[in-house]
């Protein structure tokens, strides 16, 4: 067995594919301070978590597919790894280069927060929480409990590269033309397509394998 077919083997994921995306924002030092490395690499850290994000150093022997098994259990979503890369075709991958994986993972409900102060914080608005909702199981009421882990379902944000309808996107991404709706609904959009250039957050109710999500904060 090849070290790939090993690498493979062991990617083993919970898939719910309804689709998510958005990113975070990177802690601000104040004016006129120079950041320790310390700081800057908490930093980096923070804003990797809150963009649901993963850094990977490619190791020899990696392919965007082989990373779509190992972090998703599914060889054919390295168009997740694609799009977040901004990858326009599928390459080989360089030994030493650096790509950002799309992550689930998990936080920890502390006293306060609520599933609207989450989404606002990793989904980037407030009137997610329905998703964040749906994606843990939790009933329409949406009530979190201080010690209960939720899990921030990963997003990639996608950007039309000519004017481009929701359906063909949504088949696109999911094989599925009806979660155009969600795509939709989601992004809070009043049509149907997107011109060329524009950005939206694409949800994707997917569960990253264990050994690469992140422990709770």
């Amino acid at each position: 067995m090849t070290r790939g077919e090993a690498r493979a083997g062991r990617a083993i994921a919970w898939v719910w594919l309804l689709g998510a995306v958005p990113g975070g924002a990177w802690a601000q030092q104040p004016a006129g301070t120079a950041p320790t490395a310390a700081a800057t690499a908490m930093t980096e850290v923070e804003a990797a978590e809150l963009a649901g994000v993963a850094n990977h150093r490619v190791e020899r022997g990696d392919t965007l597919e082989l990373l779509a098994a190992e972090y998703y259990g599914d060889r054919r979503h390295k168009i997740y790894i694609m799009i977040e890369n901004r990858l326009d075709h599928a390459r080989e991958l360089k030994p030493g280069e650096r790509l950002r994986i799309p992550v689930s993972n998990e936080v920890v409900v502390t006293m306060g927060e609520t599933l609207a102060s989450l989404a606002t914080r990793y989904l980037g608005d407030e009137r997610r929480a329905k998703y964040l909702a749906e994606f843990n199981g939790l009933g329409p009421d949406g009530t979190v409990a201080v010690g209960m882990t939720i899990t921030i379902p990963l997003r990639v944000t996608y950007r039309a590269a000519r004017r481009e309808s929701l359906a063909a996107i949504a088949a696109g991404l999911f094989a599925d033309s009806k979660k155009a709706q969600l795509l939709k609904d989601y992004n809070f959009l009043r049509r149907d397509t997107l011109d060329k250039g524009e950005a939206i957050v694409v949800p994707i109710y997917l569960r990253v394998h264990p050994s690469k999500r992140r422990p709770p904060d």
